[in-house]
């Protein structure tokens, strides 16, 4: 694997979603991102179209005390703007008010959805967003009942993403973790080698219970993942 190493889901910007609390909270987890050897972040707080109010200013001040503070630890890390974007019937109007946020300056939009959405939910929001010129990257998709394999089925993923071959599909490293060391979880380590996923990331909300954990998850697919593949991966998803 080279130098370059991306996280595109992590919640490190304080006092903005459930993620880190306090200055020293972003601050400690920014001290994880360079131990995990990343050097690109997309710092993804939780927005809700319709339902919340999302604080641009405070999120762009505090993305910014993020970047200084790196640069005053010598650590070689950017920390770009993103968004994680649960989607509600109210997407459509941030889309028109061109107030949806991409991950930086990409096309790439991170949509997340509840653990009990339907198939035909998710194929709505990826033709949205695909039909005003997105590219949908679907967060955590391990989490999402529908996508996931049964005793009679293996599952939808793989469906999904040959009707949509251009969405991005992401999967924690915690996911990587547990799941793949579990005999009910194997059918992740079954992505990987099918090469379906396009990206793992932290989804990092702290230093305790949900830490950055990227180091550990490619250790664990080194295994399973041709070295170019891991570098796909680990970079976005988005330079295959």
């Amino acid at each position: 694997m080279g130098s370059e190493r991306t996280d595109a889901h992590i919640h490190l910007i304080y006092g903005v979603d459930d993620g880190a609390k306090t200055p020293e909270d972003m601050q400690r987890m920014l001290d994880e991102v360079h131990r995990n050897g990343i050097t690109t972040v997309y710092a993804t707080s939780h927005r809700t179209p319709g339902y919340r109010e999302f604080p641009v200013d405070l999120y762009g001040a505090r993305l910014a005390e993020a970047n200084a503070y790196c640069r005053a630890q010598g650590y070689p890390i950017t920390v770009l703007p993103g968004a994680e974007i649960l989607y509600t019937p109210a997407l459509h109007n941030e889309i028109e008010r061109e107030e949806l946020q991409t991950l930086g300056d990409t096309d790439v939009v991170l949509a997340e959805f509840v653990p009990n959405v339907r198939y035909e939910e998710i194929c709505t929001a990826i033709e949205l967003l695909q039909t005003h010129g997105f590219t949908p990257m679907l967060a955590h998709i391990e989490r999402y009942a529908c996508l996931a394999p049964t005793l009679f089925s293996r599952g939808k993923a793989y469906a999904l993403k040959k009707k949509y071959p251009n969405v991005l599909l992401q999967v924690n490293c915690g996911a990587v973790l547990s799941r793949m060391q579990k005999p009910n979880g194997r059918y992740i380590e079954q992505w990987f080698r099918a090469e379906l996923i396009d990206c793992i990331a932290s989804d990092a909300h702290d230093c305790g219970r949900r830490k950055n954990r990227m180091q550990k998850a490619c250790d664990a697919l080194a295994p399973v993942c041709s070295p170019a593949y891991m570098t796909y991966l680990t970079t976005f998803g988005t330079n295959g």
